[in-house]
């Protein structure tokens, strides 16, 4: 067997707390920091440690014993969760339970990481969802493995496979079959090294499958970003509101940038349905603007908290053209406050006309871009988020990945049609017909 486990000695004999710590170590290339524990104080000196060593955004999290796979077992026939397991980065910490109902007084602690920065994942989430909603633990910001395999590799049996599959798939590794195996002793006193080990290296698993499976890599300190779409698309991401930050952004961007055309985009997007109202589309909470691979985004605290400041730095704008989808909204939005957009065009237009493709008027970004550019987007950039999260004190990192690069690929479609204003075939054809 690949792994090992050996458990370091305690350094404070102290028989009122029960902790135990572990080194776990994966074919001699990973070592895992495991700890044991069910104190509440514990927990918060573990996540304080782990979240300070940790420059990432996703955490892990794995349950024990797991569900069985059978469609036939109903849900009350399903085990008990007697352990849960929290991977950040290679730090995992072991929360052991003496009953169903004996979650330690930790929720506050777990409660802090969903409404952070942080992203939880785990194979069974809508599982550990709900049993953490019965014990006053909200999950905000989740999401299935088995889900984001699914749509990573384009095959639609990942929504349902085992970890072992999903490993396999993503990442190209045979996990060993010890890992599958249903271990007994989940609800004795004490867990073994082997049940730690075995739980620790899933709850690790899982949380390399989801690294994996973020496409474009985030990093930054929460204010400035840098989204990697390919090698010759990096974009240097500003969050802020501060007028002063603004006001250098654009000093820099505008100075650097030698074009004509400027990408906005609004979150959270509209919906969809035609049936949905205007009074009942979701409010604008952030915006983004591109200049060329450089992008601001303004978060706002309430629909009409947009910063007076800016609003008067877009008078600088008047000499560019403005490019997005859903102008019309982000133009109306604008003259609320007292700024007129002059120079805008909605890129359905531009690629409408472009292409002679009458249905890309009512297209998504995702079609548009490939009718135009012939790119393939990746489909999690289509997904939507919780309108909450729009509205949270501080956009996530997927928040701004996901918004940088909606707008910087309208942008960069606007862009492609200006530089080629018709297609060679449409030319043939007017030439042709004259």
């Amino acid at each position: 067997m690949p792994f090992e486990i050996f458990e370091l000695d305690p350094e404070v004999e102290d028989v009122s707390v029960s902790r135990r710590s572990f080194i776990v170590t994966i074919n001699d290339t990973k070592t895992l920091h495991v700890t044991v524990t069910s104190d509440a104080g514990q927990i918060q000196e573990w996540l304080n440690m782990a979240i300070k060593s940790y420059e990432g955004h996703i955490v892990s999290i794995h349950i024990e014993p797991r569900p069985f796979k059978s469609i036939y077992v109903p849900p009350y026939f399903q085990p008990t969760i007697r352990s849960l397991f929290i991977a950040i980065g290679r730090r995992v910490l072991v929360i052991h339970f003496r009953n169903s109902c004996d979650l330690p007084g930790f929720s506050d602690e777990l409660s802090d990481l969903y409404n952070g920065d942080f992203y939880f994942l785990a194979k069974h989430m809508p599982s550990i969802s709900r049993w953490l909603i019965k014990r006053g633990c909200v999950p905000t910001y989740s999401e299935s493995v088995r889900g984001l395999a699914a749509i990573k590799t384009g095959r639609e049996e990942l929504w349902t496979a085992g970890l072992k599959k999903i490993v396999q798939d993503v990442m190209g590794l045979a996990p060993d079959p010890w890992l599958s195996r249903r271990l007994k002793g989940w609800s004795s006193e004490s867990l073994s090294p082997e049940l730690v080990m075995q739980g620790s290296i899933w709850a690790y698993m899982a949380f390399e499958v989801a690294q994996t499976c973020r496409q474009v890599p985030v990093a930054g300190d929460r204010r400035c970003y840098v989204v990697t779409i390919d090698d010759a698309n990096i974009l240097r991401v500003t969050v802020t509101s501060d007028a002063v930050r603004i006001q250098e952004w654009l000093n820099i961007a505008i100075d650097s940038y030698h074009g004509q055309l400027v990408g906005i985009h609004a979150e959270p997007r509209l919906l969809k349905s035609k049936h949905v109202h205007r009074s009942l589309q979701p409010s604008i909470r952030a915006l983004f603007v591109a200049i060329g691979p450089r992008v601001l985004v303004v978060q706002l605290r309430s629909a009409k908290d947009l910063p007076q400041t800016f609003v008067d730095l877009l008078l600088l704008f008047d000499q560019f053209h403005f490019v997005g989808m859903d102008m019309e909204r982000i133009a109306r939005w604008l003259n609320e406050s007292k700024y007129i957009m002059k120079n805008i065009s909605e890129v359905r237009e531009l690629a409408a006309d472009h292409t002679r493709r009458v249905e890309l008027r009512t297209a998504g970004l995702k079609k548009i871009v490939q009718a135009v550019m012939g790119l393939a987007l990746d489909p999690i950039l289509s997904r939507r988020f919780w309108l909450k999260r729009w509205s949270s004190k501080n956009l996530s990192p997927e928040l701004v990945m996901q918004g940088s690069i909606r707008v910087f690929m309208a942008f960069q479609v606007a862009q492609a049609i200006r530089d080629h204003p018709q297609p060679e075939h449409q030319q043939q054809g007017s030439s042709s017909g004259s």
